[in-house]
This record gives C-alpha cells, sequence and structure tokens, in this order.
C-alpha cells in the first residue's frame, strides 16, 4: 500500500513539474536548429524551416551576474489557399452621347491591394513579411504564386457602350489566404522549456505571377456602372 502511494504521489509531483512544452503534441520538431540559431552570437534575428518562421526577442541583460534566458516567438503556417475577391470599380465613367451607334472607349485602371489581418495574429511579436517569406519558400504552401504584403495593378481596358449608356471598369483579384498559428517560448537559466499557447490568425494576401491570371477585369453599365 506504501509503494503504491509512493508511486501515484511521484507520478503526480512529476506531472506537475512538466513545463508547457514539454506535452509531445506541443514539442517542436526543430528545436535542434532553432537552439543553434538562439545560441548565434550573431545578429540573425529570424529563421525559416519549412513552415514555421521564428523571430529571436532581445533580452535586456541587466546585470552580468544574470543569467540571459532565450526567448523567440513561433510563426507556424498551417495550411493555405486562394479565393477570389468580390468585383470593385476600379475606373471613372465614360458617357456614350450619341444617339444611334456604339462606341468604344478605352480606360485606365489602378488598384492597389494589400495584405489583411483578422483572428488573434499579433504582428508585434510576428512577421506578415515573415509569414510572406515562409510561404513563398515553400512551393506545398504558395500554390505556384508569389505572396505578397501589396500590389500595385494598372491597366488598359475598352469597353463598348451602347447609345446613351455610361460604363466603368470593374476587377477582381485572386487573394491567397493563409491560417496561422503563433507563440512565445522561453528556455535557460535552469527553467527548462516553456511556451505559451498557440493563438490562431488568418492573413489575406495579394497574389503575382502564377500559371492561371490573378485579375479579373470587366465592363458594367447602366446602373451596375455605379457612375
Amino acid at each position: 500500500m506504501l509503494l503504491s502511494t509512493f508511486i501515484t504521489l511521484t507520478s503526480l509531483l512529476a506531472a506537475s513539474a512538466s513545463p508547457v512544452g514539454s506535452k509531445p503534441e506541443d514539442i517542436d520538431p526543430n528545436m535542434v536548429e532553432v537552439n543553434a540559431w538562439l545560441d548565434d552570437t550573431s545578429n540573425t534575428t529570424t529563421l525559416i524551416i519549412g513552415s514555421r518562421f521564428y523571430v529571436k526577442e532581445p533580452v535586456d541583460k541587466l546585470d552580468k551576474r544574470d543569467c540571459i534566458p532565450r526567448r523567440w516567438t513561433t510563426n507556424n503556417v498551417d495550411r493555405t489557399g486562394t479565393w477570389w475577391s468580390s468585383w470593385e470599380k476600379v475606373s471613372g465613367c465614360n458617357y456614350n452621347t450619341k444617339s444611334s451607334s456604339t462606341a468604344s472607349y478605352n480606360f485606365q485602371t489602378s488598384q492597389t491591394i494589400t495584405k489583411t489581418i483578422s483572428g488573434s495574429f499579433d504582428a508585434g511579436i510576428g512577421s506578415v513579411d515573415g509569414i510572406a517569406k515562409t510561404i513563398n519558400g515553400n512551393g506545398g504552401l504558395s500554390l505556384g504564386y508569389s505572396w505578397s504584403t501589396s500590389k500595385t495593378t494598372g491597366f488598359e481596358f475598352t469597353c463598348n457602350i451602347n447609345p446613351g449608356d455610361k460604363a466603368s471598369v470593374w476587377q477582381q483579384n485572386l487573394m491567397g489566404w493563409a491560417d496561422t498559428a503563433q507563440r512565445r517560448c522561453t528556455s535557460g537559466c535552469g527553467e527548462g522549456e516553456w511556451c505559451s499557447d498557440w493563438k490562431f490568425g488568418h492573413i489575406d494576401f495579394p497574389l503575382k505571377g502564377g500559371s492561371q491570371t490573378n485579375q479579373n477585369l470587366g465592363c458594367s453599365s447602366g446602373a451596375d456602372s455605379h457612375c
């Protein structure tokens, strides 16, 4: 009976002393490379391995006798995909004042598209640029496109406008989405390794390149032109 009680108590104490990051599902498979990077005394503050982007956090040394812990943020790209944005007006209006014939009008269009962040992604401890670099360096995540935080497009487009009608040019853009996970970690100074819970976010990126078109343009006339 005493032996059974001792074994149970020992197991409970061991479980209570385990750091958050020690659970099998939480162990970072890249820790050998990450630890080597954390110990590097150069100014390399970021690291990309597979779908993960790491950011080294500066630690102020208040006393030369103090132990300096290692602190970093892990940003993981869980999954990616593409979607088409809604149509958006990207030009001014042209009017066909002729009463009996259709007229062709040339439009100059310009549009700037930027990334959007939602969910719990914290740009203060992560980096949207770093997430984009991680995706672009991984063919399984980039899906054949170049992911960017901003893109400006400009086109010339011709619309045929009926007599007495008006028209404008509208654009639809192919976007990339990424589901992300972030957590902050600390190790060293006899404390083992500790990581916070994962926080999950979502980022939409403009896409460039690719084997398929990433923009659609079209003419809208009448009330649909919003002129």
